[in-house]
């Protein structure tokens, strides 16, 4: 089985059917990403595999973790991530692209309040 339906194969796994962010949303972004690889020519493996781990930790918004939510995705998705052989630099850049996503999704909202 290749790397990448193993890492669907876990996050379906794990992850609690929040009707926001359940394997469809997962699977939305990974459809995303498949169509950013081609026109970007970026690395599928390394996009592809934190597309699908990007939310593989999700606290409730109303909990004062869900700020941790990315953070805690980037931690857990290393361990996934080294049980599959991926090399520590691919570690280090898919799990640095989980941390992030929510971060630039947050500066571009209060770019976008602030030019409106």
């Amino acid at each position: 089985m290749k790397v990448l339906d193993c890492l669907k194969n876990d996050v379906i796994k794990i992850m609690d059917n929040d009707a926001a962010h359940d394997f469809d949303h997962v699977m939305r972004v990974y459809k995303n990403a498949q169509k950013i690889i081609k026109k970007e020519k970026a690395n599928k493996k390394l996009v592809l595999s934190a597309a699908l781990l990007h939310d593989i930790v999700l606290y409730p918004k109303s909990s004062k973790r869900s700020k941790f939510s990315s953070m805690d995705s980037a931690k857990k998705s290393k361990i996934i991530l080294k049980k599959y052989g991926f090399t520590d630099e691919e570690i280090i850049i898919i799990s640095g692209a989980i941390a992030e996503h929510i971060l630039k999704l947050l500066k571009e909202k209060y770019y976008k309040m602030l030019i409106d």
